[in-house]
């Protein structure tokens, strides 16, 4: 089970964070730390973060590898936005390159 998104400390302060806790089948967990992005365009990124975790999954990688590449696919996707439109904008999928890509 993953539950994403808990913050710490108040969510404006510029030191705020996003903490997603990784439960294990076996009971182990796993916590993931990452200082918030404050940007409007954060559609799709659930469904994003779940997509890559499914993909790194089928591609063999272990779950706790794979959610935190996720995360930093997430992460990069919300840094590389193309600031579309009004409201929520969508993330620049089409942007992000992970180190060790062509």
């Amino acid at each position: 089970v993953l539950a994403k998104g808990g913050h710490t400390g108040d969510a404006e302060s510029e030191d705020a964070q996003v903490i997603d806790l990784l439960q294990m089948p076996d009971g182990s967990m796993a916590s993931f730390t990452d200082a918030r992005i404050y940007s409007r365009n954060t559609h799709g990124t659930g469904c994003t973060l779940s997509s890559a975790i499914a993909t790194l999954l089928g591609h063999g990688q272990s779950v706790e590898h794979s959610v935190r590449l996720a995360r930093q696919f997430v992460r990069e996707g919300i840094w590389k936005a193309p600031d579309f439109g009004e409201g929520a904008g969508p993330l620049g999928h089409q942007a992000v390159r992970l180190k060790g890509e062509a």
